[in-house]
């Protein structure tokens, strides 16, 4: 509930399960086993915090900023320990707080959608600031969720749709909603990446509609029912969504905003990266949290960069396995789909460095794998 739905705590400018997870941890230290993920975050801190150590000494400007960064993403991975160790042993369903997720954004980006003044009142409720940000150009003024990046909202709504899609039998018509409230919300973040990440979700959705289709073929009066209600209902009531989309300003700003972008701003910023850091001198220690380039700070939109020049590569491999390493076999990597749109976000945009992307990220990532034995046992046994 925290991670998905909950404000921060404004005057601690903290979550409340920064203030929970701690105390449980401190409460059931029993529980902590000296395995690999719990050893490898071990030495994440280490060479993480002399990477901070040393930018104080360089760049004290921005240790603060560097101290809570740290913080940030060792949370996020004591998170993600929390959680699988209560699934390990306990396993609570997501599915019904994926879909209120869904909804809940969707309801959002309906607001935004109407009147973006009136949305970016209410979404101060989810910020550390109660400053309204709001232009007169959507290009600016662009729908975030209750993230803090448009890019990294996008991402997050095409993880949630895909981890449901893998994980959980939603009935078609359900199915279908969640994958039109998910495109609307898609559109409305003006996020080219977004509707690239939305457009790959919809591919998985399709595969898996058709293949169950295929499997149910014998039971044809079902899915001709299912057709005539598509074909009655679904589709006129899309058409008629469609065109109120269309004729707004929105869609005409994501057009222009479509037909003006283009990827070489980032790969710019990358060729800039490689041109003047050193990977053989970040091996083991970075910048502490800001990148510096020619005396200044630097956002290389690049989670990898991020990482290795802040932290070191030893660090930034460690975090890559701890959050994006494959658990199951290849012939069950469907559970790993949902992974694409932050690996994406991740490369991108960083990500990670937006506390929901992040917090969010350790939640499926902490789940998808007790889920998958989960499903495992049911099918294993006959009382299933």
């Amino acid at each position: 509930m925290d991670i998905l739905f909950f404000p921060y705590i404004k005057v601690f400018r903290i979550s409340l399960s920064m203030v929970l997870i701690p105390i449980w941890f401190i409460l059931h230290a029993k529980r902590l086993k000296l395995n690999n993920e719990f050893l490898l975050i071990i030495i994440f801190l280490i060479f993480s915090f002399i990477s901070v150590l040393f930018s104080a000494f360089k760049y004290p400007i921005f240790l603060n900023q560097n101290i809570f960064s740290l913080l940030m993403l060792l949370y996020g991975m004591f998170l993600y320990m929390y959680i699988n160790i209560n699934q390990e042993i306990f396993y609570h369903d997501l599915r019904k707080f994926l879909i209120a997720y869904i909804c809940f954004i969707f309801i959002l980006a309906t607001i935004y959608f109407f009147s973006p003044a009136a949305y970016f009142n209410i979404r101060s409720f989810w910020t550390l600031s109660d400053n309204v940000t709001l232009t007169d150009s959507l290009l600016i003024s662009r729908f975030t969720g209750t993230l803090s990046d448009p890019n990294n909202q996008a991402t997050v709504i095409n993880a949630v749709l895909i981890f449901l899609f893998v994980n959980y039998k939603e009935k078609n018509f359900i199915s279908f909603i969640l994958l039109l409230m998910s495109g609307f919300i898609c559109v409305t973040t003006l996020s080219l990446t977004g509707i690239l990440i939305y457009a790959i979700t919809v591919i998985i959705y399709v595969i898996s509609l058709s293949s169950k289709f295929i499997n149910n073929f014998t039971n044809i009066k079902v899915n001709i029912f299912a057709l005539l209600l598509v074909i009655i209902i679904v589709i006129p009531s899309s058409f008629f969504s469609l065109e109120k989309l269309i004729n707004s300003n929105l869609f005409e700003t994501f057009v222009y905003r479509f037909s003006i972008n283009s990827a070489d701003s980032r790969f710019s910023r990358w060729e800039i990266v490689l041109e003047n850091k050193n990977f053989f001198a970040a091996l083991f220690f970075g910048d502490g949290g800001t990148m510096i380039i020619n005396g200044g700070s630097f956002r290389p939109h690049n989670g990898h960069f991020h990482l290795i020049f802040n932290y070191g590569f030893i660090a930034y491999l460690i975090f890559m396995w701890l959050f994006f390493r494959i658990r199951t076999n290849f012939r069950n990597i469907k559970y790993y789909l949902f992974m694409i749109p932050f690996f994406i976000g991740f490369t991108v945009n960083v990500g990670i460095i937006d506390f929901r992307f992040y917090t969010i990220l350790a939640l499926l990532t902490a789940n998808y794998y007790p889920t998958f034995k989960k499903k495992q046992n049911y099918s294993s046994n006959d009382k299933y």
